[in-house]
């Protein structure tokens, strides 16, 4: 009886939540383009050209108070302080570069205050404990941000309880023109292992999403005048083409490998400033001139399967970038926040 239920479980609705509501989730925590619907049909790309500016395409809108479209572009998209500070500390709120000649790889650490996750998906009660989320970035123009966390399972129903580990990577590609920041790739890998008794091996999900964009899609946030811009409200619609697999082995059957067909998806996300602080303390260390942003995005209800309105609220200290996310994703039905408890970036 027991064999029977382990097999059925790779066929029960909690290993797509697994699955795949990481992949949208580690997504969404980068940013730009991460978390709307797919569909069929053709789409618009109306996504800013770094280097163009041709007729057909829009570039994204940002507006302040007043309704006036304000100078957006910096000279440098990571300027360093000039103003009597660490000399090889950058101005921007989202740093993707350090003139650090000590510092060859930008490095950020994550926790998720909540502690334990747990969520009923049908029948199944599932429990993750998941760890640090490691963000780092080599510091290199162009760069790649790599975003890694992993923990262990427990899923029972009624009786019935296996154990597994959830291991999450993200990838996405990080280029700089004209002084702004932007990114044209994003592909995450999630695997989740079910560990079962000896004579019944493991079971072995892994899903591999790629979303590539026609035309880079704007990274906002990597500014050094957001202190400036309370009240502004930055849109973007970003399109592209999401592609990817799914495989399950078990141990017991022949291992199962599915290509997801490709489709066209089209999100509109939208930033707004909406104050300057200055300090805000997280896990016990305070920084200094902080400012905060709302990201506001279509996201999939884990429970109902359908886009919701969602807004997250970004942290974001000068020079650091990121210390806390409120809101971040609602996975497997419960509110996800992060916040920072380390980095190699001076203040």
């Amino acid at each position: 009886m027991r064999r029977n239920w382990f097999c059925s479980l790779k066929h029960h609705r909690f290993l797509i939540h697994l699955v795949f509501i990481p992949a949208l989730f580690t997504l969404t925590a980068c940013g730009s383009g991460s978390s709307g619907g797919a569909n069929g049909g053709s789409s618009s790309i109306n996504n800013a050209d770094p280097t163009t500016q041709d007729p057909g395409i829009q570039s994204p809108d940002i507006q302040n108070p007043d309704g006036q479209t304000p100078e957006n572009q910096n000279e440098d998209s990571n300027p360093v302080d000039s103003q009597g500070g660490n000399p090889n500390r950058s101005l921007s709120y989202f740093p993707t570069s350090s003139t650090d000649p000590a510092l060859s790889t930008l490095q950020w650490q994550y926790v998720f205050p909540q502690g334990d996750i747990t969520s009923t998906i049908e029948s199944a009660t599932v429990t993750a404990n998941l760890s640090t989320i490691s963000v780092q970035m080599a510091n290199t123009v162009p760069t790649e941000r790599l975003v890694q966390y992993s923990g262990p399972v427990r899923v029972t129903e009624g009786a019935q309880a296996v154990t597994g580990r959830i291991e999450n990577i993200l990838s996405q590609d990080i280029t700089s023109s004209n002084g702004r920041t932007f990114t044209s790739n994003l592909e995450t890998n999630v695997l989740v292992t079910i560990f079962a008794d000896d004579d019944f091996g493991q079971l072995e999900t892994e899903v591999d999403l790629q979303i590539n964009y026609p035309v880079p899609a704007e990274i906002f946030l990597d500014r050094d005048d957001l202190d400036q811009r309370v009240g502004e409200v930055f849109s973007q619609q970003i399109s592209g083409t999401v592609s990817g697999s799914v495989s399950i082995k078990d141990g017991i059957s022949p291992s199962e490998v599915q290509n997801l067909p490709s489709a066209s998806a089209t999100v509109t996300e939208t930033y707004t400033v909406t104050q300057v602080l200055s300090s805000v303390t997280v896990q016990g260390v305070t920084y200094n001139d902080v400012v905060t942003v709302d990201y506001s995005y279509n996201q999939l209800n884990a429970q109902t399967g359908e886009l919701e309105p969602t807004t997250t609220t970004y942290y974001l200290a000068r020079g650091i970038g990121l210390i806390k996310a409120t809101n971040l994703s609602q996975l497997y039905g419960t509110q996800l926040d992060w916040d920072l408890v380390s980095t190699n970036l001076p203040q």
